[in-house]
């Protein structure tokens, strides 16, 4: 499945129509495991994470999405995005598609105050890189929530 996220990356239409294509079907056979996929491809090359924030974002967590995972599911889900997130390694950009989806699934838990938490400490962090990266959290968390107020 990795290739196929790679491929969608193709320059080439045809590729990336294919790879568009494998990936419709394998949402549709089985979300879950279509979830656990796109969890794996968090931790691979940074092209190839950032895809795999949008589209769990475009399959799951959107307003728009037509499935509804559950309450564990999300769960697994925030932890395996936490584990992947490299506060040192990871290029800002990178980071700020992973706090999208990660605001996202504390807000569909209910949880956000523990997402704040977790910011707040962050924000005292030494490297500024790591401040950008709460402060544009807490904007995205700000923006969810005040959208379903």
């Amino acid at each position: 499945m990795q290739a196929t996220f790679e491929e969608l990356l193709s320059p080439d239409n045809t590729i990336r129509k294919r790879a568009e294509a494998h990936i419709e079907t394998e949402y549709k056979q089985n979300p879950a495991g279509f979830a656990e996929r796109l969890v794996m491809g968090l931790g691979g090359k940074f092209e190839v994470a950032s895809m795999c924030c949008v589209l769990l974002k475009k399959y799951f967590l959107d307003s728009r999405a037509t499935t509804e995972l559950a309450d564990q599911d999300l769960e697994n889900l925030r932890n395996a995005l936490l584990e992947s997130i490299d506060l040192e390694k990871q290029p800002l950009s990178l980071l700020k598609r992973k706090g999208d989806v990660l605001s996202k699934i504390y807000a569909k838990l209910k949880k956000t105050e523990m997402l704040l938490a977790y910011l707040v400490q962050l924000a005292d962090h030494a490297e500024p890189k790591v401040r950008q990266f709460a402060m544009y959290v807490f904007e995205i968390l700000s923006e969810v929530h005040l959208s379903s107020a």
